[in-house]
């Protein structure tokens, strides 16, 4: 999985495997900014996708229920994990 973040001129990738990481690329020279390891996430139907302003990283992480957020705008971006809300409707 993948989220393009135009503004930033970033791509980022989510690696499947123990543990997830997610990679940033440069997308104008093409080189990795840095890579971020999510702890105790080694999930295969994990996913990835980017908030509207491309400020926020958010993994879904259906096995255990869990969403992690990574706010890419840090300086030192931290994972906060969250208890997954099913879907109303």
């Amino acid at each position: 999985a993948w989220a393009h973040l135009p503004a930033r001129g970033q791509l980022w990738v989510l690696l499947a495997g123990a543990p997830l990481r997610v990679v940033a690329v440069d997308t104008h020279p093409r080189r990795v900014l840095r890579t971020l390891e999510l702890v105790d996430g080694a999930e295969p139907q994990a996913t990835l996708a980017a908030d509207p302003s491309g400020q926020r990283l958010w993994v879904a992480l259906p096995e255990v229920g869990r969403v992690a957020t990574l706010d890419v705008s840090a300086r030192r971006p931290a994972w906060r994990q969250l208890p997954a809300r099913p879907a109303c409707g």
